[in-house]
């Protein structure tokens, strides 16, 4: 029973640590296959196949009436009450507009999906370039506590303080590394469940886009932006608001309101002296309809307000992310260029001949670019994080065809698996 108990460990293990590699416009097209999507698809579907029309005859009443309860002079009246041609195409004109409605909070919902898997992407390119950087700074600190350890023991003048400074430091970069080490983990399980699977998901950083092509696009946004979902609803709302008060106007200016047929059965007179038509007429009374249209033109300005807003919103945050897009990236070009003057001032040539003389000053000279290289990883993050932002703002989360800005092509995101 022991081995088959170690046996079961293992397999445990085994398959906590399973992780699968995919490609990030993969990643994005599990956004398209959510169930509150699927739920939306069957409403639309619903509404787009299922109203039946606005019939031209809008009900039948049969009523009777005895004379003088005198069951013999019995009389019989069938109403046939009408709706018009106009109230009928505003009422189409209406369902049709629900259709319209649900396919923009479709893309709403999309648009919030795809937002939040762009910010997952973000998240574990942070965590794993953060667990590459300090993986490449533990090194350079072993070869300094290497290098230490044999001038201590060369040198009489040697000070044990810089040794244990540096043991202290790498202990505490092997900290740094288990904390993103867990960090990155997390990230991938997190990743694992929006691709709707129970592994840990890493992604495939082949073919990311450059930051000049980023840079481009932001521009692009900035100056054509597309239209937000959340306008695109707001816009559906205010229309079907004019389509109620057509409704309103169609049900006021019908005239003819009924047909009626009776039948008096006096039994005096011939047969067809028996049958009378009517009709009512409705008269042009603007009293009840004030109301109606009062209270609608209420409600329209009500949702032109809240288009407004959410427009200028949209706008402020837009210029208010370009501006920070343009400081960051400024910053991001300044410490590239800072990075590779150091790099071509201390070249592998002019390292080697340090090296023979002081050893030890090429390990403090790696050591300080890394502050340098630490804060160009924070900046690109932080304009990735920027970025996303942007492309929710100029409306590119929801604009057909739904592209994988994150890809160097700008390729289409493909359909879900």
């Amino acid at each position: 029973m022991r081995w088959f108990a170690s046996l079961l460990f293992l397999l445990t293990c085994i398959s906590s640590q399973a992780q699968s590699l995919v490609e990030i416009g993969e990643f994005l097209s599990s956004a398209k296959d959510t169930e509150a999507l699927e739920r939306s698809d069957k409403m639309i579907s619903f509404l787009s196949n299922s109203f039946p029309g606005m019939p031209a005859l809008d009900e039948v009443e049969f009523r009777t009436e005895t004379d003088e309860f005198d069951i013999l002079r019995q009389e019989y009246l069938v109403r046939f009450e009408f709706n018009s041609k106009k109230l009928r195409q505003a009422h189409e004109q209406y369902a049709f507009s629900a259709v319209e409605l649900e396919q923009q909070r479709k893309k709403v919902m999309l648009a919030a999906g795809l937002k939040i898997r762009y910010r997952h992407i973000v998240a574990y390119l942070e965590a794993k370039r953060k667990l590459e950087f300090l993986k490449s700074t533990v090194i350079v600190s072993r070869d300094k506590i290497k290098m230490l350890e044999t001038m201590a023991q060369v040198s009489s003048n040697f000070r044990l303080e810089d040794l244990f400074n540096a043991k202290e430091d790498k202990l505490e970069i092997e900290r740094d590394i288990f904390e993103a080490e867990q960090e990155l983990a997390e990230t991938e399980w997190l990743l694992g469940d929006l691709f709707f699977t129970e592994e840990r998901t890493a992604l495939s950083e082949e073919l990311l886009v450059s930051f000049s092509t980023m840079d481009s696009l932001m521009q692009e946004w900035f100056y054509l932006p597309g239209i937000h979902p959340e306008v695109l609803v707001e816009e559906s709302q205010l229309a079907r608001v004019g389509l109620e008060r057509e409704i309103d106007i169609a049900e006021t200016k019908q005239v003819l309101e009924f047909v009626q047929l009776k039948y008096a059965a006096r039994g005096n007179l011939e047969t067809w002296r028996e049958f009378s038509l009517g009709a009512g007429i409705r008269l042009p009374m603007k009293g009840s309809a004030k109301i109606d249209l009062y209270e609608n033109e209420l409600e329209r300005i009500e949702e032109e307000a809240e288009l407004m807003e959410a427009q200028e919103e949209l706008a402020v945050l837009l210029r208010r992310t370009y501006r920070e897009w343009q400081t960051i990236y400024e910053k991001r070009n300044f410490l590239v260029s800072q990075i590779a003057e150091s790099e071509k001032e201390y070249s592998q040539e002019r390292l080697g001949q340090i090296a023979a003389k002081r050893p030890l000053a090429v390990l403090t000279i790696k050591e300080r670019t890394f502050d340098a290289k630490e804060e160009l990883m924070e900046t690109e993050i932080e304009l990735f994080e920027i970025f996303v932002e942007m492309m929710d703002f100029a409306g590119k989360l929801s604009e057909d065809p739904l592209l994988n800005y994150f890809s160097a092509d700008l390729s289409p995101i493909p359909a879900p698996y």
